[in-house]
């Protein structure tokens, strides 16, 4: 049975980080009608909604304490890495973006050994060292690639900020919460931290009522679909395979995302770009040969 679940935590895992790949591009769509704080705004608040309308009923927290983890999330998973991947967006190619944001596995890695007392093996490590390099030829370009510097900080603090919640993710589920209460409670919390920055940034209603077809669809498939469907998703995968195991999928990402902009935005990728993300990829699959060792058996993650 325990098997079972794994595969059904990969195959999920898998399906959930190929949405996420699309909706680089689909916000880079998004970008040529909206501002990132008001894509942030609605794709979460259109999210929530959808959450609340299936099973409106309340959720008790079992402890105070746990409401710090529940707000630790929506910073970091939802606030925090979505307003800087939106605003990275806008300074260069959303094929480079979402392969610099998808060194998130490394500091998923890291944090874990740290925090969790997770024993990195050496496969981590030497996956690590390709992905570095890998980033750095990706950095290294930008220059040429339109990707300005602010651009890169904003795509490793996103990267980082993501690691971060999938711990808080996992530390969630040990509470015993289901994977759709963790999702609609995140979301809340997340649009409440929201609603200042929406404000303060000049939050355009009548954005709303003037958007193509085009751009309808893309803000539904991230509020619905990349969001409120995913994120359930994803909780349910972090809590099947752990931390590491369902971050380092996070590395297939970039495969989807450079796809499409190429198809979809007409982005070009140079020779140093093309080694970059192959280097980054490769960090993937030897990462997930044996990513760690467990130093706890019953500390199952």
């Amino acid at each position: 049975m325990e098997i079972r679940h794994q595969s059904i935590g990969h195959i999920v895992a898998i399906s959930t980080v190929i949405v996420w790949g699309a909706t680089f591009v689909s916000t880079k769509v998004l970008l040529r009608h909206f501002t990132p704080e008001e894509i942030l705004f609605l794709r979460f608040l259109m999210g929530l909604i959808a959450l609340w309308l299936y099973k409106p009923a309340k959720m008790k927290m079992k402890e105070k304490s746990h409401y710090f983890y529940f707000i630790g999330a929506s910073f970091t998973g939802l606030f925090l890495y979505y307003l800087c991947e939106n605003i990275a967006l806008g300074y260069g190619d959303a094929s480079l973006i979402g392969v610099i944001v998808s060194s998130a596995p490394i500091f998923s890695g890291i944090l874990s050994a740290i925090l969790l007392k997770e024993k990195l093996s050496k496969n981590f490590f030497v996956g690590f060292a390709f992905a570095m390099v890998g980033l750095f030829l990706l950095s290294w370009t930008s220059e040429t690639t339109g990707v300005q510097i602010l651009g890169i900080i904003l795509a490793f603090i996103g990267a980082i900020s993501w690691a971060f919640y999938s711990i808080l993710i996992r530390k969630i589920t040990f509470f015993g919460y289901t994977s759709f209460e963790i999702t609609k409670y995140t979301f809340l919390f997340a649009v409440i931290m929201m609603l200042p920055v929406a404000a303060c940034s000049g939050f355009r209603v009548q954005a709303v009522f003037t958007m193509n077809l085009t751009t309808f669809l893309n803000l539904v498939f991230l509020g619905l679909i990349a969001s409120a469907l995913c994120f359930v998703t994803w909780s349910f995968a972090v809590k099947q395979l752990g931390v590491v195991k369902s971050s380092v999928y996070i590395y297939l990402s970039p495969v989807v995302t450079v796809i499409l902009a190429v198809i979809v935005l007409g982005e070009r990728m140079n020779a140093k770009e093309i080694l970059g993300t192959a280097l980054v990829l490769l960090g993937l699959v030897l990462s997930e040969g044996q990513a760690f060792r467990r130093k706890d058996k019953n500390n199952d993650l």
